[in-house]
Formats: structure tokens, sequence, C-alpha cells
């Protein structure tokens, strides 16, 4: 893991036991190690002594970036959406082998922790260590099943997004729509069962602060929108057609996102937080955006509420057409036509 340069040089390195796990600690920075590393600690106490509780040792990798991450994964198949290009941008990762569940390791990025707004934060970190630990716990059939699945999109237009190049942005509103589609769809299972198992798992007080420290940075980057109209709007080779379609899908991807958080409280009982959170989108958010961005939001909720930990595959595929349906109707109003193929392994 250690790098020739001096930015990924290791500066810390611990091992701790908590109970039956042996953790390790490595670090190519040194301001505020101990106190994640006690936080770590919290969160495997709880969770370790659960039945099922897997892993044996804990590596926590703390990097200012997630430049070595990324390099040893520059050839793994299955990556969440966005690929290892995505990875800059998560602030907490939980890399783990599915076939050999003594080990994992957690890698926490300095650099997207401080962004958010996470860092030095005690509660937004036990959530999101939370999160990332509760991933192998949360494996179930319907997780199994969402593995197994594909989902192809199909897109026609009424009129050219371009009045120059038709073919390179149908190509990459294609791509940006594949990323949304995939995490909302195929990959929303993982997500939405291990925010219950937070939930389950009485974390719900750190959950609910990471969550509103989400909701409110998605208000504040409300204010940076009218700079993506403006240069949607100067851009040459775009059409009216092309700067409304890809301002609408921009509106879109960056709040339909938080449905994969908010839809656990729902499902956990926890109304009244889910509300709360709400009241934020609803006040401070939806106002600014596409008129389709809070109808497509309360939809797949819904959808996610639906969810059951014993769907098999043909479940899992209806399920996934369901919520591409809704970003289906979300785009038609733009003359974008979208229809999902999803299939199986016997494919």
């Amino acid at each position: 893991m250690t790098h020739n340069s001096s930015r990924n040089t290791i500066r810390h390195f611990a091992l701790h036991r908590i109970g039956p796990v042996e953790l390790r600690v490595i670090s190519d920075i040194e301001a505020g190690v101990i106190a994640l590393t006690e936080v770590e600690e919290e969160v495997l106490c709880r969770y370790s002594s659960q039945p099922g509780w897997p892993h044996r040792v804990v590596s926590l990798f703390v990097l200012s970036d997630m430049s070595p991450l990324q390099r040893q994964l520059t050839r793994t198949a299955r990556l969440p959406p966005g690929g290892v290009a995505a990875l800059t941008y998560r602030p907490v990762v939980n890399v783990y082998d599915l076939a050999d569940s003594t080990a994992c390791h957690i890698f926490v990025n300095e650099t997207a922790m401080i962004k958010e707004g996470y860092w030095d934060d005690r509660l937004a970190e036990t959530a999101l260590l939370a999160h990332e630990h509760g991933h192998p716990l949360a494996e179930n059939a319907t997780v199994r099943a969402s593995r197994e699945l594909t989902l192809a999109l199909g897109l026609s237009y009424e009129k050219p997004l371009s009045t120059t190049d038709e073919d390179s942005w149908q190509d990459k509103l294609r791509r940006l729509l594949q990323v949304v589609t995939d995490k909302l769809t195929l990959y929303a299972p993982r997500e939405i069962f291990t925010n219950d198992l937070v939930l389950r798992s009485e974390f719900t007080d750190a959950f609910y602060h990471l969550d509103m420290i989400n909701v409110r940075n998605a208000a504040r980057a409300v204010r940076s929108r009218p700079a993506l109209v403006a240069g949607l709007t100067v851009e040459p080779a775009l059409t009216e057609t092309g700067r409304t379609t890809f301002l609408a899908l921009a509106d879109l991807k960056a709040h339909l996102d938080l449905a994969l958080e908010i839809a656990s409280f729902r499902r956990m009982g926890q109304d009244t937080l889910a509300v709360n959170l709400e009241q934020v989108l609803e006040r401070e958010v939806f106002p600014h955006l596409v008129p389709e961005t809070a109808p497509a939001y309360r939809a797949v909720v819904e959808l996610y509420r639906s969810l059951t930990p014993d769907m098999a595959s043909d479940d899992m595929a209806g399920f996934a057409g369901q919520v591409a349906a809704v970003l289906a109707d979300a785009l038609k109003p733009y003359g974008v036509t979208l229809e999902a193929t999803i299939e199986g392994p016997d494919a």
C-alpha cells in the first residue's frame, strides 16, 4: 500500500483487539486517525457481538485519497456504478470477498470526507463505518439475485440533442443514465438492506445525523445550479432539447440518491425521522429543480419500501424494471424515450 510519493507513505500503523476481531489501522495521514479509530472500535464492538458476524481481521486504511485503492481495483470486474473513477468521491468503502469472509478492508477517503462535511464529525463517521461494515451482514437472497442481473438501456429521441455531434452527445447521455439507473435499480438492494441493518443495530441517531447532513448538502448544492444552467446554455453544440435533457438528468441524479437513504427510515417504522428529512427536500431542494424530480423521488421511495429479503431473480428483475420506468416517465417530457432490458444469469 506504500507508494513512492510522500502523499501515500504510511505514517500511522496500529494493532487493536476488539473482542474476536483484530483491527489493523494503516494511514498515510496523521491528524484525526486516532479519533476515527475510536469510532471504528465502537462500531466493531457492536457488530462483532451479533450472530453471523464474519470477520476475524479488519484492516482500516485511512488515506488522503483513494488512489492506492483505485490502483489495486483497476482490473476488478464487479464494482459499484461509476467504476474505479467513482471511488474518488466515495468517503468510505468496504472491500470484502464473498468467498472468504474472514477479513475485510475499510478504506476512508479523507479528501471526500472533508468535502462532504463528515471529517471530525463523530456521529457522521459512526454512521458511515456502521453502513460499510453492515454490507456483509446484510447479504440475502435479494442482494444475491441483484448481482446476477444486467441492465441495458435503449434510448430514442424525438429531436436531436446536438447540432454538430449527435452520436457523441447521445453516448454521453447514455453513459450518465446507465450509472444512475444501475445505482437506483440493481445496486439498490445492497444499500437499502444495509441501511435497514444500521437502523436495526441502533445506529439510528448517527444515521439520521448523517442523512441530515446529506439533505442539507443537497440544499446547498441547489445554489450552484444556475452555474450548471449557464454552462449548458453556452454549450454551442447542444440544442435546446439537449440542454433541457442534461439539466433534467442532473436534477434527478443529484437527488434520487437520497431515496436510497431515506427509504430505510420508512421501512423500519421511523416515519417521523423520514418526514424531517423530506421536509428539507420539499422546502429547500425540489422547488428549484425540474418538476419531475419530486414525483420521481416519491415513486422510487415507495418501490424501495416493497423490497423483501427473499426475492428471486425474476422478482428482482420486475422491481428493477419498475424503478427504471419511473426514470423513463421523468425523462419523457424532454423527448427522451428510455427502455430498460433486464436479463438474468441464464439469458
